[in-house]
């Protein structure tokens, strides 16, 4: 696959797996870790997380997450 390293590139849907994301990333370890159990918080995934050939700014385009703590749950021992 050329990547351009100007232009982040479309992630396109292929219809055999229609409702169903085609790249996945397990983040809740990077929450904990960059969150410090803060009741509230919110994260930018950077660069390193992005595949190899990517440009830096992709990983601010493709995702950003924002987490708060439940008070009504105790999931957590």
């Amino acid at each position: 696959m050329e990547v351009d390293s100007q232009i982040c590139p479309n992630i396109v849907e292929p219809a055999s797996s229609a409702g169903v994301c085609p790249s996945r990333l397990e983040v809740t370890t990077g929450l904990v870790e960059m969150c410090g159990r803060e009741r509230t918080c919110s994260v930018m995934p950077d660069a390193a997380m992005l595949p190899p050939g990517f440009p830096p700014l992709c990983a601010r385009r493709h995702l950003r997450l924002s987490y708060a703590c439940d008070s009504n749950k105790a999931d957590e021992t």
